[in-house]
């Protein structure tokens, strides 16, 4: 199950991607979210990064889709939007070639509109 304040991140991304693109570009694409330890070893065991412990299994990480967007000439838009977040200090941002994986800074989860009075721990 994906935390509230981890789909106003991903919502957020989102819209932002959207309105860098030309009408009828394709969406965002989210590969993965919230993992198990037992996922996490299983995509070990299948040759991807998956550490442990993860930001995946507390419900703090997502995984986008790269690579399928060069098919659509937005890849760089998307591109765009992370690499902004992350130069603003609001998003951790891995480029995995494929894919690139993401969490929220939690000290700045407010720029994405997230205002919550419990504490960002990292646990799930």
């Amino acid at each position: 199950m994906i935390r509230p304040e981890m789909l106003r991140v991903l919502n957020v991304l989102s819209q932002d991607f959207a309105d860098r693109c030309p009408p009828g570009a394709p969406q965002m694409w989210v590969n993965s979210i919230t993992r198990s330890v037992d996922q996490q070893r299983h995509l070990r065991r299948l040759g991807f990064t998956a550490h442990i412990p993860s930001a995946h299994c507390r419900g703090w990480a997502a995984d986008i889709e790269m690579l399928w967007l060069e098919k659509f000439g937005t890849r760089d838009a998307l591109a765009a939007v992370l690499l902004g977040r992350r130069d603003r200090g609001e998003l951790n941002v891995i480029d995995e070639g494929r894919i690139w994986h993401i969490s929220p800074n939690p000290a700045c989860l407010h720029a994405f509109g997230v205002e919550s009075d419990r504490p960002f721990t990292g646990a799930g």
